[in-house]
């Protein structure tokens, strides 16, 4: 028999409204970041070449690992992300 109570599973994790707009805010500020690093990468790849400009790539991992340490609830990551990624679209 488990220890967990029911209450305390991760699938009983409750989103609030505050969480669900910290997740729409978060990925829309994250995804003009990422729109202007689209630019500015295309300007660097230009400027140091493929190789160097590689560097830089980890710049795209943000979104979800920034939601997922600031919201911690299950799928903040994968949320975000998509909703980065539409926002991104609309732009």
């Amino acid at each position: 028999m488990s220890s967990n109570q029911p209450d305390q599973l991760f699938w009983t994790t409750r989103w609030t409204l505050r969480d669900v707009l910290a997740l729409v805010v978060t990925a829309i500020v994250l995804g003009i970041v990422f729109y202007l690093w689209g630019w500015a990468m295309q300007i660097l790849s230009r400027i140091l070449g493929d190789v160097v400009t590689g560097l830089f790539y980890g710049v795209w991992f943000w979104a979800g690992l920034i939601l997922a340490y600031a919201i911690r609830k299950s799928g903040a990551a994968l949320l975000g992300e998509f909703g980065r990624y539409l926002f991104c679209l609309v732009i």
